[in-house]
């Protein structure tokens, strides 16, 4: 298990490269080790705008929408 977490914090360490913010990382780290889920939807802002309201009539529990990183 040890190095499932290291793999988990070396991965979510790369979401910087995404533009999520350094801030939200540290919490992200902590609920994919708990077992949660993280998920990603990468597009133009009409499409993330289509998976945030898909995600919030599916009850998601935290929803974070980051911008940035990709040119």
């Amino acid at each position: 298990m040890q190095r499932a977490g290291g793999a988990a914090g070396s991965a979510l360490g790369a979401l910087m490269g995404l533009g999520v913010s350094k801030q939200h990382i540290p919490e992200y780290e902590e609920q994919v080790r708990a077992g949660r889920f993280l998920l990603i939807a990468h597009g133009h802002a009409s499409e993330v705008e289509c998976a945030r309201v898909a995600l919030e009539c599916g009850g998601v529990g935290e929803l974070t929408v980051h911008s940035g990183g990709f040119t």
